[in-house]
């Protein structure tokens, strides 16, 4: 099932103050009969004359009936109708990877998680750039993916001098040649401007987004990605759901 919808507690409690103002009375003294909502086959009394339980909007949680989710392929479709499917996490000898991956073994830096992810945009309306993908396990932990190529610009070797001579400086602290260090830091702008851009509109490109770590756990509760820069936050769910 490709396009699904979830009703949130905000979008209920506008929707019954809506039903309150066009209400039909026959008369002052007539009262208003509350909003009726239609719900996994039953109707819900939502009144709104303040005296309900704050509680009946539990029965509107999207969340309701995911419980924790795997790791696996997930997809999300963004506000503007681009749509994105990723694995979580993407397999380490993705091919994709492997010049990313070369490149953070070489400067000796430590291990990540990658999101190798598929933005068909052919659809949509405004550019992705998957800003940000937001993993959140049953203990509330956060686990934060980013753009690719600013992790790239930050384990590039960093120039340094002893004494006279110039040298480079690894993530891990280690020293190199200016020879050394030039090469490196030379591959390094080309790898961070191959991964520079988003999809524009009517475009189908792989994104490659990666959290600083490697203990991402293999269950979930919730996967949010930021699809349009950092205000446009959409939640993704496994593609079987």
């Amino acid at each position: 099932m490709k396009t699904k919808y979830f009703i949130t507690a905000l979008s209920i409690t506008a929707l019954a103050l809506t039903g309150c103002s066009t209400g039909t009375t026959e008369d002052a003294g007539k009262t208003i009969q509350p909003l009726m909502v239609q719900k996994d086959g039953y109707d819900a009394d939502m009144p709104m004359d303040g005296d309900y339980d704050p509680a009946m909007l539990d029965d509107f949680n999207p969340m309701d009936g995911m419980g924790v989710m795997e790791a696996g392929e997930y997809e999300v479709y963004s506000m503007d109708g681009a749509h994105i499917t990723f694995d979580l996490p993407a397999d380490p000898e993705d091919e994709a990877l492997q010049e990313i991956e070369q490149y953070r073994k070489d400067v000796q830096a430590d291990p990540v998680t990658y999101i190798v992810a598929d933005v068909d945009n052919r659809g949509g309306s405004d550019s992705v750039d998957m800003y940000q993908v937001a993993v959140f396990d049953e203990d509330g932990n956060k686990y934060e993916f980013s753009e690719v190529s600013n992790y790239i610009s930050d384990i590039a070797p960093r120039t340094d001098w002893e004494g006279d001579d110039e040298t480079y400086l690894l993530p891990n602290g280690e020293r190199l040649s200016r020879e050394e260090g030039s090469d490196l830091y030379s591959r390094n702008v080309d790898l961070h401007n191959e991964y520079l851009y988003g999809a524009s509109v009517g475009e189908r490109k792989t994104l490659i987004r990666v959290y600083e770590g490697d203990d991402l756990p293999d269950e979930f509760t919730r996967v949010s990605v930021m699809s349009s820069g950092a205000y446009e936050e959409v939640e993704a769910f496994p593609s079987d759901f």
